[in-house]
C-alpha cells in the first residue's frame, strides 16, 4: 500500500503467512518491543493502513483503530487480510480526526496508544501538540505508554515530540532499527512516552535510549516543521 512514494504497509500473499505483520511491524520491529513489555490489555491505534497492528491482537487483547480516511478502510477490508485473520475477528474502526474522535471517548482508556501517521510528507501536527498529548493522557492507564511511529525521509520529530511530553512531565525513549532481519521487514523509528512511574529505562536492553532535546516544544499555538526538516 503507497500513497505517492511511502510506504504504508504490505501483506505476503502466500496463506500460510498472510497474518505474518512485515514492513514496520514485525515480530523483531521496535512496535514488538512495547507489546512485549506492556503487555497491553486494548490498544488504540491512530492511522489504520494495511492494518498490519491487528496481528498485535489476541484473544484478551482488543485493538481500535482511528482513521480519518475511508477509503484507507475499504483498502485495508478488500486489498489485504489483516483486520479480518489476524486477532479474534474484526477490530473496531473509528472514522474521523483522531484527536477529537478520542476526546469524545468518555470511559475508555488505553494501555497503550500507538500515533502511526507520520510517514508521509504531510505531518498532521495537531497529533503532536502538548494539548494533544494532554487528550491522550485522559485516556491512557496508568502504566501506559503512548507510542509514535515517527520514520520519516523529511522531518525528524523525535526533538519536538520529546519536549512537548516533558511538559507534562513525561519520560522518553527512542530507537531507530535500521538493520531488518526478514527481506519483508522495514527499518522503523520510534519515541515512547510515559508517566515517571512507568519503567521505560527497562528498554535500556533493547537498545532503547532517551531523547534529550532543546528543542521548543511544539503546542497548538506554535509548531515549526521547518526547524524539523532533515537536510
Amino acid at each position: 500500500m503507497q500513497h505517492g512514494t511511502t510506504l504504508h504497509g504490505a501483506q505476503i500473499l502466500d496463506k500460510e503467512y498472510e497474518t505474518v505483520p512485515t514492513t514496520y511491524y514485525t515480530r523483531e520491529s521496535p512496535l514488538n518491543d512495547i507489546v512485549a513489555f506492556l503487555r497491553p490489555k486494548t490498544i488504540g491505534a491512530v492511522g489504520l493502513g494495511t492494518g498490519a497492528i491487528n496481528c498485535s491482537a489476541t484473544p484478551d487483547r482488543k485493538v481500535t483503530f482511528f482513521e480519518i480516511d475511508p477509503d484507507v478502510l475499504k483498502i485495508a477490508q478488500n486489498q489485504f487480510t489483516y483486520l479480518s485473520k489476524c486477532g479474534t475477528g474484526m477490530p473496531e474502526v473509528i472514522i474521523g480526526d483522531a484527536r477529537l474522535e478520542i476526546q469524545r471517548l468518555k470511559d475508555t482508556k488505553f494501555d497503550l496508544i500507538i500515533l502511526d501517521a507520520f510517514s508521509s510528507d504531510s505531518i498532521p501536527t495537531h497529533l503532536l501538540t502538548k494539548e494533544a498529548m494532554e487528550v491522550y493522557l485522559d485516556h491512557l492507564m496508568p502504566d501506559g505508554i503512548i507510542l509514535f511511529h515517527i520514520s520519516n525521509r523529511y522531518f525528524r520529530l523525535d526533538g519536538p515530540i520529546a519536549a512537548s511530553g516533558a511538559l507534562l512531565g513525561l519520560k522518553n525513549m527512542h530507537i531507530t532499527r535500521t538493520v531488518p532481519k526478514q527481506g519483508y521487514a522495514t527499518g522503523s523509528k520510534w519515541i515512547a512516552l510515559a508517566r515517571p512511574d512507568v519503567k521505560l529505562q527497562l528498554l535500556l536492553y533493547s537498545q532503547w535510549r532517551p531523547v534529550k532535546t532543546e528543542k521548543k516544544p511544539w503546542t497548538d499555538d506554535y509548531t515549526n516543521l521547518l526547524e524539523a526538516l532533515r537536510f
